[in-house]
């Protein structure tokens, strides 16, 4: 079942391409275009964001450096983005799975209200993680988004290893994520 799911999501996924622009369908026509990601993997392990703070699952401003010696799996997300809500099970699953052998996923929610909670597109499976509000002028603090969605992984030291824009299969994210786990 799952397996079909997998391949309905992506068949439906295919015009998308890399993702969707930070572009809502209906909203927002006037977003300033993203710088262009830098070329070297840029440290995370610092960085603390102080207009990103938390919607749902914590209090207080999202840092990254709360999150230092784990694998991050930042997600950045949009409650309008098709692919961003096919997504939340298998981050769920990730988040069951390995959230207490050193993995952290964060739901990083564009455009979305400080402690405005789950999104109501979100509310028949919400995440289990911690979702952050996530305004368009920080996403250029994480260097390498310039699509939602947009999946960032980073070591335990806080170095961005992988990138993904768009659809990424769990498997791919699973494989990264334990490689890390084992350095």
């Amino acid at each position: 079942m799952q397996m079909i799911k997998q391949l309905v999501l992506a068949a439906g996924l295919a015009g998308l391409g890399m993702g969707c622009d930070l572009h809502p369908p209906a909203k927002d026509k006037a977003a300033p275009p993203l710088a262009p990601a830098p070329e070297a993997a840029s440290p995370l392990a610092a960085k603390t964001v102080e207009q990103s703070v938390y919607m749902a699952g914590a209090d207080g401003v999202f840092s990254l450096a709360a999150l230092k010696g784990q694998v991050v799996v930042l997600d950045f997300c949009a409650p309008w983005s098709p692919v961003a809500s096919g997504r939340i099970h298998e981050l769920n699953q990730l988040f069951d799975q390995q959230g207490t052998s050193g993995v952290a996923v964060v739901g990083m929610v564009v455009d979305a209200a400080p402690g405005s909670g789950v999104p109501a597109e979100w509310q028949q499976t919400p995440p289990r993680y911690p979702l952050v509000a996530t305004p368009r002028g920080a996403l250029t603090d994480y260097g390498a988004v310039r699509a939602v969605p947009s999946l960032l992984i980073a070591d335990r030291q806080g170095r961005i290893r992988h990138q993904h824009h768009g659809f990424v299969a769990v498997e791919q994210v699973n494989t990264e994520v334990a490689a890390l786990l084992k350095e």
